[in-house]
């Protein structure tokens, strides 16, 4: 009479799968950390210029202001508000003019020109930091990883 069991190899095959898994699978979910941030980056992006192009057109100063508190964004010649992901950090450099509570705002002039600034989006090891140039309004996306 044959006794039925696992062999000491097979365990060890079975150990070296899940450790694989357990190595592989929490990366592919950081990727979806890194892709919503990188997302609310060009969304803030398309936010800073949508804001010029509306302060150019409509010959008058435009912002977007940034609450680092409630980590939301909004352009204040739209009523959509934008919201930045959980567990990311939002910091903004701009002239103290335009900092009002737990608000940061640049602004942009009619003609194309800003306040200029930086914000910078956080979260694990990637950093996405929007440049707006004072002179021109340009706003310039960079991308870096704390690896």
């Amino acid at each position: 009479m044959k006794e039925r069991g696992f062999t000491l190899i097979e365990l060890l095959v079975v150990v070296l799968i899940i450790s694989l898994i357990y190595a592989v699978v929490p990366p592919l979910f950081n990727r979806g950390e890194s892709a919503r941030l990188q997302q609310s980056a060009r969304e803030l992006m398309t936010g800073l210029r949508w804001a010029r192009a509306q302060a150019v057109g409509s010959r008058r100063a435009v912002a977007l202001w940034v609450n680092t508190q409630d980590k939301t964004f909004s352009v204040e010649s739209k009523d959509k508000i934008f919201t930045l992901p959980e567990g990311s950090e939002v910091r903004v450099t701009t002239v103290e003019s335009e900092i009002k509570d737990q608000r940061a705002g640049i602004r942009f002039f009619p003609d194309g020109s800003s306040t200029g600034g930086k914000i910078e989006l956080t979260a694990n090891d990637d950093v996405y930091l929007l440049a707006v140039d004072w002179l021109t309004g340009g706003v310039a996306l960079e991308r870096s990883t704390g690896e």
